[in-house]
């Protein structure tokens, strides 16, 4: 029997899971608060009781409104899989810690990580994910409708893990896009995401969240991904930024970066390349003095 799935949100990522899990089978809705994107949706009290899984595809500062609106359609046993990869600005929390604060106690819940970038899975191209979860038996037949699918599906139970390798590889993305605009190259490039990996590992391990997983899927290939892709919102910032000393805020990285400078509080100064970023965000000190001294002096 195939899987009903609602997904909420008919942006890139909402539109390529439509693209992949179609074809896999899956019977899909998707419902957008902009009714050009979807002209003939169905309502949210219509679609979301029958819904074995509900996907979360909208920005993370949409999360909450988007999750209250489709709670009092939940059944118990329907699982929410959030794609977001930011922190909630008005509260600070990850994804991980938002969802557990409004949905209904005991409701099934997950993270999607790793490197998927929709304009790639729109071209039948492959992508990777982390479905973080502390319920993976609720999320078996999603497990199973992904398999064989352009899509291979990872699992763990490092929620927080997850959630916070997703905001920082968008954070890290733009001092990779810095590099890229300052011309330096594959080796000083190659050079720096190991900097910004080691910091990634380090900031995950202070939140509470596995080394680990920083590593792998969730983290490094996301990193590599979102930092080189043409297709990069938070690259393009780094190397728009670059080249211009403009800032286009058009990723997760940059609208983030406040929540996780102050949650970090006095402790964020033991990040060298996270205190250069936020010179660059929110001192304005110019890129390639600021990159060029880093890369000298280390």
């Amino acid at each position: 029997m195939s899987l009903n799935i609602v997904i909420i949100g008919a942006g890139e990522i909402g539109q390529a899971l439509n693209f992949v899990l179609k074809k896999q089978g899956a019977r899909i809705e998707l419902w957008d608060h902009d009714l050009s994107r979807v002209p003939k949706q169905k309502a949210l009290e219509v679609i979301v009781p029958k819904a074995d899984y509900v996907f979360l595809c909208v920005p993370s500062q949409s999360v909450r409104p988007a999750t209250l609106c489709i709670t009092p359609f939940l059944k118990k046993k329907t699982g929410v899989v959030c794609l977001s990869k930011g922190v909630e600005l008005k509260s600070n929390k990850f994804m991980s810690e938002l969802l557990v604060e409004i949905l209904p106690s005991g409701q099934p819940f997950a993270l999607m990580g790793g490197p998927m970038l929709a304009e790639e899975l729109m071209q039948g191209k492959p992508g990777v994910s982390v479905l973080a979860t502390k319920n993976i038996a609720a999320f078996k037949k999603l497990v199973n409708v992904f398999s064989g699918s352009a899509v291979r599906l990872e699992t763990t139970n490092d929620l927080i893990g997850t959630a916070v390798s997703g905001v920082l590889k968008n954070i890290y993305a733009m001092a990779l896009g810095f590099s890229e605009g300052l011309g330096w190259g594959a080796n000083a490039e190659a050079w720096l995401v190991s900097e910004c990996l080691t910091e990634m590992e380090r900031i995950t391990d202070k939140f509470g969240g596995k080394m680990e997983t920083v590593c792998y899927t969730a983290g490094l290939s996301d990193l590599i991904a979102t930092g080189f892709s043409p297709y990069s919102k938070n690259r393009m910032t780094g190397v728009t930024m670059a080249k211009t000393g403009k800032c286009c805020v058009g990723g997760e990285g940059a609208v983030s970066f406040p929540a996780v400078w102050q949650r970090l509080g006095l402790s964020a100064k033991k990040y060298p390349l996270l205190v250069i970023l936020h010179q660059i965000l929110n001192n304005q000190k110019n890129v390639k003095k600021t990159f060029d001294n880093y890369l000298r002096q280390g």
